[in-house]
């Protein structure tokens, strides 16, 4: 090959790569890809523990859950839509309009094919953000109870630890709806105490009948008329706690525990 022939075969080769470099070039991942691989499994916007009557939603880093029957899945949140998938025995997907005003979730259905889930989440329901005791509460507000499963309009906790009598109030107030007050009676194990459950009739309490329960230790339908008051015997566990309720209303989040400090 002589030299003019050479300088052509090298101007071709760099004529080529050039070409190639201009019609290939090195793209970075776009926005879109790189907002969904940080987006996969953080937190949303509407991560948290919600309760509706006796159901309990939780949502959280793209994972839900609800207690009555168990049930869970995945979910995603776009812009005002929740999107729940993944379910057992659920295909498809379940879309609902979501809004967060305050501590008050509320899902209204758009499209839901899933009978089981239809159920659980019907056409427009509104979710109350639930509190573990502990953490900052305010009375009227849904406090989680030890076992995970039930949820109490909270009004209050009182430590009687080393006490033989206590009081607590069974009432519909019109402030706070229906509620025991105090909702926690904390105290040590195996103490015993003198329970009166009073049923105040005064100004800001309406004329309605309550009972009190507590399975675990046989105390059943104790009633408690308006303006009156019963007396029963509790015996605190030798640990965790024992809830209290009234048959009434329990679905309404009247109940409350006794508690081991």
């Amino acid at each position: 090959m002589d030299a003019s022939t050479a300088r052509r075969s090298w101007a071709v080769a760099i004529l080529s790569l050039v070409v190639a470099a201009c019609s290939s070039p090195s793209v970075p991942p776009s926005n879109d890809t790189a907002q969904g691989a940080e987006a996969e499994g953080a937190p949303t916007p509407l991560d948290g523990m919600y309760a509706s009557g006796e159901y309990i939603l939780r949502l959280e880093a793209g994972k839900w859950s609800v207690n009555l029957p168990p049930r869970d899945g995945d979910f995603r949140v776009a812009e005002d839509e929740l999107i729940l998938y993944n379910e057992e025995g659920c295909p498809g997907e379940g879309t609902y309009a979501w809004t967060l005003e305050g501590e008050v979730l509320t899902l209204t259905k758009v499209q839901d094919l899933c009978a089981q889930r239809d159920v659980r989440f019907p056409s427009a329901q509104k979710w109350s953000l639930v509190h573990t005791l502990g953490e900052p509460i305010e009375s009227g507000d849904g406090l989680l109870l030890f076992d995970g499963q039930h949820v109490a309009n909270y009004l209050g906790e009182e430590d009687v630890t080393g006490r033989s009598e206590a009081t607590v109030e069974v009432s519909t107030t019109s402030r706070y709806g229906l509620v025991f007050s105090p909702t926690v009676l904390i105290g040590s194990p195996g103490q015993t105490i003198v329970l009166t459950i009073q049923n105040p009739d005064r100004n800001g309490t309406a004329n309605e009948q309550h009972n009190f329960n507590i399975d675990e230790l046989g105390i059943s339908h104790v009633e408690v008329p308006y303006g009156e008051e019963q007396v029963v015997i509790v015996t605190f566990p030798d640990s965790g706690g024992l809830r209290f309720y009234c048959a009434y209303h329990v679905r309404f989040g009247q109940q409350g525990e006794i508690l081991v400090g």
